[in-house]
């Protein structure tokens, strides 16, 4: 028997199945799903398995076989790093920081994405209290919280008042 496997290619954080597809009818395989067509065997991977061989035979005993490699299986979230550009009180934007142990897919709003996806970064002109949701290629999420609470742009408004307001040849105070 002749086996064609249906591959896939992208990362994803789901199970995979696997189909053999045999050109004439099959035996059984340990761990394998024999569907009724007699010609399709099924598995499902729940983590990553690589280098092992499949051995099918036809009705008769021919064996043909299969190398398979399941390496696109992430389910892990990444690790993220927050940092600010300053925590101290500030009069300018505060510039955040989102580092990553494993490439991101881009936060929609005003993030800038590194070309190595480990890095986006994002400048707020205000305080703002927000999370964001950090998604690996696969999509495994990690919610980042960003609280923004340092920035300080309203210009100090004064006022003087005169003690006393008449015409003095006195001391005059000014409070301001």
């Amino acid at each position: 028997a002749k086996v064609k496997i249906k591959a896939f290619d992208a990362l994803t954080n789901q199970d995979v199945t696997i189909t053999l597809k045999a050109n004439e009818q099959v035996q059984t395989v340990n761990d394998w799903k024999l569907l009724p067509d007699k010609k399709t065997l099924t598995r499902t991977f729940k983590q990553n398995a690589g280098g092992f061989t499949v051995y099918v035979k036809d009705l008769v005993g021919n064996t043909s076989s299969i190398t398979l490699y399941v390496t696109k299986i992430d389910k892990t979230a990444p690790s993220v790093n927050r940092s600010y550009s300053t925590t101290q009180l500030t009069n300018a934007d505060v510039k955040v920081t989102l580092t990553s142990n494993e490439a991101m897919q881009q936060i929609s709003g005003d993030w800038d994405i590194s070309n190595d996806k480990l890095t986006m970064t994002r400048t707020y002109s205000s305080n703002k209290t927000e999370t964001v949701q950090v998604k690996d290629i696969a999509g495994n999420v990690t919610p980042i919280g960003i609280k923004i609470t340092n920035i300080d742009k309203t210009k100090p408004t004064a006022t003087v008042s005169y003690t006393p307001t008449t015409t003095t040849n006195g001391t005059v105070t000014a409070k301001i």
